[in-house]
């Protein structure tokens, strides 16, 4: 019988000392990370410090948001009942600026019809985008087939006028 006790208190002495192993295992592996988490966070803070003095951008508070530039697939359902969508590819260097130059002119003329641009050459509006002929004559945004840069004239969420061509559309826009 006194050997069933040793038995039993030793039994529970091991389950002690290995309870005891086992949270001060847990106590360390939580520190641990609780440390790696730290030192992350320190690291961060002092590298966006970093990059916010070393910074040579100005942030003058002011946000301009550009309502005159739609995608192509917003052309035929811009709230206006009447205005005119100039179709170029912004990024052409030779060309982009005079384009622009040519939609400010109009779009500052007095009582002139609301003008809003698109980019063709983005990728949004590629999809639109043809080395073939256009379509001169299309009743929905999914028919549209521009090639160069274009002016339709929409009314009542349809195209009633459709000029190619840097010239014609100088003529028009004058």
């Amino acid at each position: 019988m006194a050997n069933k006790k040793n038995k039993k208190k030793e039994i529970k002495k091991e389950e002690v000392v290995t309870s005891d192993v086992s949270l001060k295992n847990t106590i360390v592996l939580i520190l641990c990370v609780i440390v790696v988490f730290m030192g992350f966070y320190l690291f961060t803070l002092n590298m966006t410090k970093d990059s916010k003095s070393n910074s040579s951008t100005e942030d003058t508070g002011e946000v301009e948001i550009s309502d005159d530039t739609i995608l192509l697939g917003q052309s035929l359902s811009v709230r206006d009942d009447d205005y005119y969508v100039l179709f170029y590819d912004f990024s052409d260097e030779d060309n982009s600026s005079k384009y622009y130059n040519l939609f400010l002119d109009y779009k500052n003329k007095e009582n002139a019809m609301p003008i809003y641009r698109v980019d063709i050459g983005s990728g949004f509006n590629k999809k639109y985008v043809t080395e073939e002929e256009s379509n001169k004559n299309p009743s929905t945004v999914e028919e549209f087939l521009i090639n160069g840069i274009t002016l339709m004239k929409i009314s009542n969420h349809g195209v009633v006028q459709y000029v190619e061509g840097e010239e014609d559309i100088t003529n028009t826009l004058s």
